[in-house]
């Protein structure tokens, strides 16, 4: 299925930065994996280097290899033999889901693997995470940065697929799911009608890597009856966590509940969370016959 993406050879500059670690050494320095994998470009990532620093990977491992607590923030318990296979699982992994770069609030990504990290303290098991950033080097490149490799509770996993679901690995997704006591809704778990997805899948990854480009997924808005038009915006423009690619489905699932979207008013706009949502809010407007049913939008003081 996996078409380009990250080196998984024995003979790669992560595995040669993993090896440091486990020898006890602790590089200042990144490491190349490869190029963005076809399973995040093809939920919106761009076509970029990725590569990891060594200090993720030392406190990846930090508490299992019993290395110097150079600090005890964000130390891991990670089996290195799981460590090795982080190049391969994020070529295929079980899931991404949509996050943000808290630094700069741009659109970040985090994947799912069907490895685990063993919790110190209850001895149970927690599903494997790889959290990405979106970078620009002094050079002006834009490149993808592993900013953590971490075990999640199986609650945090679950919030994740309620709300940030880009793609899911139907077989794979299923037998982690059984693991952790995960419960899918019916459209996870294939019971539902494909059209009601939105979120991605390897049958869509296929498509992709062949060259033929997966259908736009439709947006799913949650209940906006009640809400102002500002809110409205805010709401929209978290729900596609900013990926202004998909205003096509903004404005077919916004007709649906009654609204039209003028994407012009998005034109000149900062591309930052702050002003877009401000704008994604100005943009919306009741269509007339849903006018006499619109709520009160408060006046500012």
């Amino acid at each position: 299925m996996v078409g380009r993406g990250l080196d998984e050879s024995e003979e790669s500059r992560y595995i040669q930065g993993l090896a440091q670690v486990i020898a006890g050494e602790s590089p200042n320095r990144f490491f190349q994996m490869g190029q963005a994998p076809d399973v995040l470009r093809m939920v919106g990532m761009q076509d970029v280097r990725v590569s990891i620093h060594g200090d993720v990977l030392y406190k990846a491992m930090a508490d299992f290899l019993h290395l110097p607590k150079r600090s005890n923030k964000n130390r891991h318990n990670i089996n290195p033999e799981a460590m090795r296979q982080i190049p391969a699982q994020m070529n295929d992994p079980v899931a991404v889901f949509a996050t943000r770069n808290p630094r700069t609030q741009e659109r970040a990504f985090a994947m799912l693997t069907s490895l685990s990290e063993t919790d110190l303290f209850t001895q149970k098991e927690k599903p494997l995470l790889v959290a990405l950033h979106l970078e620009t080097t002094h050079y002006g490149e834009r490149v993808a940065d592993v900013k953590s490799v971490h075990g999640r509770r199986p609650s945090q996993i679950q919030t994740d697929l309620d709300w940030n679901l880009l793609y899911w690995h139907t077989e794979k997704g299923q037998q982690l799911s059984e693991i952790f006591g995960l419960q899918l809704s019916p459209v996870i778990s294939a019971q539902a009608d494909l059209s009601e997805r939105d979120f991605m899948t390897e049958h869509d990854l296929r498509q992709y890597v062949k060259g033929e480009i997966p259908a736009p997924l439709p947006l799913k808005l949650p209940d906006i009856s009640r809400l102002c038009p500002r809110d409205i915006g805010k709401q929209v423009y978290e729900l596609i966590n900013g990926d202004l690619n998909r205003l096509d489905a903004v404005i077919a699932a916004l007709e649906k509940k009654g609204y039209s979207f003028d994407a012009a008013r998005l034109n000149g706009v900062p591309d930052h969370p702050a002003t877009m949502k401000e704008a994604f809010g100005r943009a919306i407007r009741l269509l007339p016959q849903h006018l006499q049913h619109a709520p009160k939008q408060e006046r500012s003081r």
